[in-house]
């Protein structure tokens, strides 16, 4: 039984009309906030929040995901949320979001509470990074 709930949400980003998946474009920033309410008193070594992706499949499965935000050490009571902030800028060299038949690259915002003398609760939410839509404008010829 987890110890907290974990809500993920996102701010003010176009979302995917079939499932209600956040939908962004390499080089955007996402931004939202992470709500934790522990269902009794809860000590923590810190709260961390991470952006990045997974690439998996069949076989192993390689993480790289960045701390983007959080907070150190803390207390939460039984029913009372703790709400915090986060932002992160995606690089402009992807990798883009890849649903293929043996390897798939998952973009996530990742929670982790680390508690201690306890197993660590992790809690994630995925959101599809597309690439770049080049308009006329920014595709000219060297003429």
């Amino acid at each position: 039984m987890s110890r907290a709930t974990v809500r993920i949400e996102f701010e003010g980003a176009p979302r995917n009309e079939t499932d209600d998946v956040l939908e962004v474009e390499v080089g955007d920033s996402i931004s939202g906030w992470v709500e934790v309410t522990a269902t009794e008193q809860l000590k923590l070594n810190g709260i961390n929040i991470q952006v990045g992706f997974r690439a998996h499949g069949r076989g192993d499965e390689d993480r790289v995901h960045q701390r983007i935000s959080g907070c150190s050490a803390t207390q939460l009571e039984a029913g009372q949320p703790e709400r915090l902030p986060f932002e992160c800028s995606l690089p402009d060299e992807g990798p883009i979001s890849w649903n293929g038949k043996v390897v798939k690259v998952t973009w996530e915002v990742l929670v982790h509470l680390d508690i201690p003398w306890a197993v660590d609760q992790y809690e994630s939410r995925p959101f599809i990074v597309r690439p770049r839509r080049f308009f006329d404008e920014e595709v000219k010829d060297d003429d």
